[in-house]
C-alpha cells in the first residue's frame, strides 16, 4: 500500500510554480475565460434550443480537458527537470481520452451523488487523479480511470481532506481582490499533480521489490542486505551490457521504474 505526505505535496507545488509562475496562471487565465464564455453559451442555448446547446456543452468539456493538457505537460516537465528526470512530451490527441474520462468521471459522480451523495464523493475521490495518469502516462480512458483508482487505493481518506482543503485554498484566492484565485488554482493543480508523482513512485517501488523477491524466488536464492549502495544503470545500459556478453540474459532483472539490476548487485541491494 502507497501513501504520500502532503506536506511534501505543498512544498514541491511551490516550487515547480515559481519556475514558471506565469505560465501557470496565464494557462489558468486564458482557459479559465475560455471554458466560463463556451460553458455559459452552452447552458444559456440548451435552455432555448438542444441543437445548439449540447454541442456548446460537450465543447466545454474538450476546453477543460485542453486546459488540464497544456497546464499538467508544463507542469510534470517543469516537475522533472527539477528532479533531473526524462521529460515527457504527449501527443495532442491526448485530449480525447481526457475530455473521455473527466466526462466518465463526472457522469459517476452525478449518479453517485443522486443516490445519497455519499457515492458521488467516493468516485469523485477514487477517480481525482485521472487527468494526471493520462497526461503523463498517455493512457485511454477506461485504463487511466482503472489506474487512477487503484493509485487511490488506501489513501481515500486523506485525499477526500486534501479535496476539502485544496477547494477553500483555491477560493482564498478571491480575497486577493479576485485576480488570485488563479494563482490558488495553480497552486492547487500543482499540489494535486505532486501527489500523483508521489503514489505514482511508490507504487513503481513496491512492484519493484516485489518483481526482485519473485526473481530471487525463481533462483532459490534468500536475499542479503549489506550497507554498501548498489550501482544502479538504465534497462537500456543493461541490454547492451547482455549483448557485450558481460551479463547473461538470465542474469539480469528489469525494474519498472526504468533500472536494472545484475545479480552481482543484487547480493548488495538492500530492500
Amino acid at each position: 500500500m502507497v501513501y504520500f505526505s502532503i506536506r511534501k505535496a505543498f512544498s514541491s507545488a511551490f516550487s515547480t510554480f515559481w519556475r514558471r509562475p506565469f505560465t501557470f496562471m496565464g494557462i489558468v487565465l486564458l482557459f479559465s475565460v475560455i471554458s466560463i464564455s463556451v460553458n455559459g453559451l452552452g447552458s444559456f442555448l440548451t435552455g432555448t434550443t438542444l441543437i445548439l446547446g449540447i454541442p456548446l456543452c460537450l465543447l466545454g468539456i474538450v476546453v477543460s480537458a485542453l486546459s488540464f493538457f497544456f497546464f499538467f505537460r508544463v507542469g510534470f516537465n517543469t516537475a522533472y527537470e527539477r528532479m533531473e528526470k526524462d521529460t515527457i512530451d504527449p501527443e495532442i490527441w491526448s485530449v480525447l481520452p481526457l475530455a473521455i474520462a473527466t466526462f466518465l468521471r463526472g457522469l459517476l459522480v452525478i449518479v453517485g451523488t443522486i443516490l445519497f451523495i455519499i457515492p458521488g464523493i467516493y468516485f469523485f475521490v477514487k477517480y481525482r487523479l485521472v487527468e494526471f495518469v493520462i497526461i503523463d502516462q498517455e493512457n485511454g480512458p477506461l485504463e487511466g480511470l482503472s489506474e487512477a483508482g487503484e493509485l487511490s487505493r488506501g489513501c481515500k481518506w486523506k485525499m477526500f481532506l486534501l479535496c476539502i482543503f485544496t477547494f477553500f485554498f483555491t477560493l482564498s484566492g478571491l480575497l486577493l481582490l479576485g485576480i488570485g484565485i488563479f494563482f490558488t488554482t495553480a497552486i492547487s493543480n500543482l499540489i494535486w499533480m505532486h501527489v500523483y508523482l508521489q503514489l505514482k513512485e511508490g507504487e513503481l517501488e513496491e512492484e519493484d521489490h516485489q518483481a526482485i523477491e519473485r526473481w530471487l524466488e525463481e533462483r532459490g536464492r534468500e536475499r542479503e542486505t549489506y550497507n554498501d549502495e548498489p550501482k544502479s544503470y538504465t534497462a537500456e545500459e543493461a541490454e547492451e551490457m547482455t549483448d557485450m556478453d558481460e551479463l547473461e540474459p538470465e542474469e539480469v532483472v528489469v525494474l519498472k521504474s526504468g533500472f536494472a539490476r545484475d545479480e552481482r548487485e543484487l547480493d548488495d541491494l538492500e530492500l
